[in-house]
Parts: C-alpha cells; sequence; structure tokens
C-alpha cells in the first residue's frame, strides 16, 4: 500500500471511528488539513440540524456540518442538502 506514515494513521483512525457507527454499511469521513484531522464524523440513522432533517445517513455531510455548523441554516422553506 502506498502512502506516509500520516496517510495510514489518518485512515487507521477512519476504520476505527467507522467501527463505531451503528448502520449495517459502516462510513466514517473527515476532513483534513495536511496531517491533522479537523472534522471526523460517522453514518448514522438521521441527522438532524435545527428543525428539520437535511440529511440522511451520510458521514461526509455531518463532518461539514460539525466543521461548518452555520452553514446548514435555513434560508428557505424546502430547501435541503442532499
Amino acid at each position: 500500500m502506498l502512502g506516509s506514515n500520516k496517510q495510514h494513521k489518518i485512515i487507521s483512525r477512519l476504520l476505527a471511528e467507522a467501527r463505531l457507527s451503528e448502520q449495517a454499511t459502516r462510513v466514517a469521513a473527515a476532513i483534513c488539513q495536511g496531517s491533522k484531522i479537523i472534522s471526523i464524523n460517522t453514518n448514522n440513522h438521521r441527522n438532524k440540524y435545527g428543525d428539520e432533517i437535511r440529511c440522511a445517513g451520510h458521514a461526509e455531510i455531518a463532518a461539514i456540518h460539525r466543521l461548518y455548523p452555520f452553514a446548514f441554516k435555513r434560508r428557505k422553506k424546502g430547501s435541503y442538502v442532499l
């Protein structure tokens, strides 16, 4: 497998985090800056942001929301992140 030790550490952390998911298909996503993980999250049944459900089952969106929660503020009725 190609890659640096830092990349292997990130992948190992993602695999460990994915094992914590309660879903049948376990997924973890991270946002990294260089070798530093700045946001990490797993998939789950439903993520609720604010007063409406904005995303269902996507680890990538959950990681982005953890990093930028204000980007998901309700702008208009019926506006969803898919």
